[in-house]
């Protein structure tokens, strides 16, 4: 896939029309980090923890939980659920 490709693909990812339902699927592309939390948001999630890195390559991390141990659950039970 080219990067043109992937650059139109991106653009209709995160700018659906009225009458187009955003994809809610898996998918082997990778996703603007904008269009991930969105779906976060609108989720109505009791607990998140986001990891990410930034262009500089460094490690953000942040929960919505002050229970560090949580958050190590929730990464536990995604391990589960990928592996």
């Amino acid at each position: 896939m080219s990067s043109d490709d992937y650059r139109d693909l991106t653009s209709v990812l995160t700018q659906p029309e009225d009458n187009v339902l955003p994809f809610t699927g898996s998918t082997l592309l990778d996703l603007p980090p904008a269009l991930v939390l969105d779906a976060a948001k609108a989720a109505n999630l009791e607990i998140v923890v986001i990891v990410g890195r930034d262009g500089d390559g460094e490690l953000y991390a942040a929960s919505s939980s002050s229970d560090v141990g949580m958050a190590l659950v929730l990464f536990e039970e995604f391990k589960r659920e990928v592996i």
